[in-house]
Formats: structure tokens, C-alpha cells, sequence
């Protein structure tokens, strides 16, 4: 049987992701996912090209799909 993946609650993500979106001028909810993987301690891996070359610079833990085979 698979195990869904975990809900996370997205409240307590709102200010770092908003501080995130204003620094890098991207939407909110896209930082979401940057907030949560920063907490965490894991790599965000997302198709999302503008995304990527708007924060990896400083935040490298966000990754391009297109660099795994």
C-alpha cells in the first residue's frame, strides 16, 4: 500500500515566503514550496526555469529538473 505524502500546513510558511517572493520578485505561492524546502533541509527539484534562475543564485537548494538524467 502507498503512503500518501504528508499536508503541510501552509499559515506558518506564509512570512518567509513572502519575504522570499518580494527578494526575488515571484509569487507567493511559488515560494511556498522554496519556504518549505528551506525549512525542511532538502532540495526543491521544479520545472520551473524562471523560478530557478531567480533564486538559486542564493538560495542553491532549488534545483532544475532538467539537470537530473
Amino acid at each position: 500500500m502507498n503512503e500518501l505524502p504528508p499536508l503541510v500546513a501552509a499559515v506558518p510558511l506564509l512570512p518567509r515566503a513572502l519575504e522570499i517572493a518580494k527578494q526575488f520578485q515571484q509569487t507567493v505561492y511559488d515560494c511556498l514550496y522554496v519556504a518549505l524546502a528551506e525549512r525542511e533541509g532538502c532540495e526543491l527539484l521544479t520545472a520551473d526555469d524562471k523560478l530557478v534562475k531567480a533564486v538559486q543564485p542564493t538560495l542553491p537548494f532549488v534545483v532544475p529538473l532538467s539537470s537530473r538524467p
